[in-house]
């Protein structure tokens, strides 16, 4: 099972996901991408800019989710 990482930065500030986790398929670790951005974008501090960077178990960056682009 493939793991997945998810970085949220907005290039300058950078907050790691060091643990990762673990998903069945591409499209599994995307909603979770998704769901990430989604709790950020209705947190009460604002994430102008920010993205999750969705980054595979070799290091690759497979997808980016901005957070300011998921409706609250």
């Amino acid at each position: 099972m493939p793991q997945y990482y998810f970085h949220v930065t907005d290039g300058r500030s950078t907050y790691n996901d060091d643990n990762g986790s673990l998903h069945l398929a591409f499209a599994d670790a995307h909603t979770e991408a998704l769901r990430i951005a989604a709790e950020l974008a209705s947190d009460d501090r604002a994430y102008p800019g920010f993205i999750v960077r969705m980054v595979d178990q070799d290091g690759n960056e497979v997808a980016r989710v901005p957070i300011d682009g998921i409706a609250h």
